[in-house]
């Protein structure tokens, strides 16, 4: 029996939904609205089921983007993901955000090409997690990090032979710190991948599946790597209001 797979994205500005049957995709949602998670999401997945025609007690995986990224984001779809996972009785998968991110370049990179997937951290910062390319997919070279953009050039790993792929909202920080020779031979990826997707989360979760790398849906929390720091608004509780 082919094993459904619900799959979600909600680290970025970008909230989004995929569903696939066995190892075909059948529907796949993005919405591009900052600050609309929370009131999104479960309507996208349910429009998902809907178009798929799949009862929900007949997904057998549950695979969610699990960070580092927006705070607020991780904390919904985490949230929602174990909600989906112990109501439909399914296994959990959490997906690395910029392994989702940097999965897609695969269609573009050749061997031993280097892929940088980066995103704003604030205060700055960047997270940014590098890997080669290969045949078989994606090989981790450095492992995700928070770091800081004057100190980007001391992190960045040396080159394998081939070109720089760099994707995420601070890539073009990120190729500001290449030697001007490696410059010259390096990528940034076009904007429709420029951001994380939940197809590119399923994607990956397929391969864990076939690992049987599951988490521990009571333990499994987001990967923030950063401590939450609350801002205090310049503005009063009334100067915000709508009238």
């Amino acid at each position: 029996m082919e094993v459904s797979l619900l799959a979600l994205e909600t680290a970025t500005d970008h909230c989004s939904v995929a569903l696939l049957r066995g190892l075909q995709p059948e529907v796949s949602f993005t919405l591009s609205r900052p600050r609309a998670h929370a009131e999104h999401l479960i309507p996208l997945v349910q429009s998902a089921l809907l178009f798929a025609a799949l009862p929900p007690d007949q997904v057998g995986v549950v695979a969610v983007s699990m960070g580092p990224g927006s705070y607020t984001g991780l904390r919904i779809g985490v949230s929602a993901a174990k909600g989906f996972a112990l109501a439909m009785d399914a296994r959990l998968i959490g997906i690395p955000t910029l392994e989702a991110l940097a999965e897609p370049l695969l269609s573009f990179a050749s061997a031993k090409d280097v892929l940088c997937a980066t995103l704003h951290a604030r205060r700055g910062e960047c997270y940014i997690a590098a890997f080669e390319a290969l045949e078989e997919g994606l090989q981790p070279l450095k492992p995700t990090a928070v770091v800081a953009l004057d100190r980007l050039a001391d992190w960045l790993p040396e080159g394998r032979g081939g070109r720089y792929w760099f994707t995420g909202n601070a890539s073009r920080e990120v190729l500001a710190c290449l030697a001007p020779e490696a410059r010259a031979e390096a990528f940034v990826a076009p904007p429709g991948f420029a951001f994380p997707t939940a197809s590119a989360v399923a994607r990956l979760a397929q391969k864990k599946m076939m690992a049987n790398d599951y988490e521990n849906v009571s333990t499994f929390e987001p990967l923030y790597l950063k401590a939450f720091i609350a801002r205090t608004s310049d503005r009063s509780v009334y100067d915000r209001l709508p009238f």
